[in-house]
This record gives C-alpha cells, sequence and structure tokens, in this order.
C-alpha cells in the first residue's frame, strides 16, 4: 500500500480526535485491529474479492470500535483500501508523536534494563534533547556490554563493540 494514502487516512483519523486523552486511545484501539487485522483471517475476508463490501462493513459493526476509528475503517472498506489497516497504526503513531512533542528510542542493550535505568535515560535525553521520551527497549545478545539508542536515524552507541571499533580506527590510520 502505497505510504502517502496511510499517511493520509492517519492525519485524517488524529485530526478527527478532539483531545489529547481520545487521540491516545485510538491509538490503542488501532494497534489492537492491526495486530487482529495481520494476525487473523479477518485479512483475508478483507482482501478476497469474493467477499461484498456490504459484507465486511458488517464485520467492522461488529468489532465494537469507537465510532471515529468505526467510520475510519468503514471509509477504507468502502473505497477498498483495507490493506491499509496493515500500516495504519505505524502512521498514526508517528503523527501523534509529532503532534504531542514525543519522540520514540530504541534502547537496545544486552539484558533488560530495570524501569528506573529506562527512566533515567528518558529524564537524560529530555533534558538534552527538550521533548518527551518514549523508551522502546530491546534485548540483543550480540551486544556484550553498554547501550545503543537510536532516534530515527540518529544513533547514539556506546556499547563495547562500537568502543572497540572506534579504537581500532584510531590506531589503524
Amino acid at each position: 500500500m502505497n505510504p502517502l494514502i496511510t499517511k493520509r487516512y492517519a492525519k485524517a483519523l488524529l485530526l478527527a480526535a478532539t483531545d489529547e486523552a481520545e487521540m491516545t486511545s485510538i491509538e490503542a484501539e488501532l494497534n489492537a485491529v492491526q495486530e487482529l487485522y495481520l494476525n487473523s483471517p479477518l485479512r483475508v475476508f478483507f482482501e478476497n474479492p469474493a467477499f461484498q463490501r456490504l459484507e465486511r462493513l458488517e464485520i467492522v459493526k461488529a468489532m465494537s470500535l469507537s465510532p471515529k476509528l468505526q467510520r475510519c475503517v468503514e471509509i477504507l472498506v468502502e473505497n477498498g483500501r483495507a490493506p491499509v489497516l496493515g500500516h495504519l497504526a505505524k502512521a498514526y503513531t508517528h503523527e501523534l508523536d509529532t503532534k504531542l512533542g514525543r519522540l520514540r528510542v530504541q534502547v537496545t542493550t544486552a539484558y533488560p534494563l530495570k524501569d528506573e535505568q529506562l527512566q533515567a535515560l528518558s529524564q537524560a535525553l529530555f533534558s538534552r534533547l527538550g521533548q518527551k521520551i518514549i523508551t522502546e527497549p530491546r534485548v540483543d545478545t550480540r551486544v556484550r556490554a553498554g547501550i545503543r539508542a537510536q532516534i530515527g536515524g540518529l544513533v547514539f552507541d556506546n556499547t563495547i563493540e562500537s568502543q572497540f571499533s572506534e579504537l581500532r580506527r584510531v590506531l589503524c590510520s
């Protein structure tokens, strides 16, 4: 599916929300819908041309979604754009993060970090970047020690591997 189309639907859904609580509620609900869509026969049902639009709309109504999200999904189905559901949650979250001034940081370590450590990291990044930080911790056994934080294309790499690589580069030049 065309990412620009997905982005337009995400922006429209975000504009339909009236306040931050509703925006975050839609975000959570949309993540659940995407998970259901990608990991169940629902995807086949929505994308199979053997099923009529009215049948698809009946399933949407039976999903018990919030009114604004239900209408968005109905519009997708009516316009033959149900495959957008597979990507809409990520696009919506990106638009919401931009609107609320949030940054998502993927934090990679060898071992799971404690909540206090993640909080301290969030505070340090907030003081440096001036935006609300949402950490997404990941464990990678290839990381021997240290931490790698990635914000979009910007990477802060303080792993032992990167330090050895830098040392090797300095010694060999």
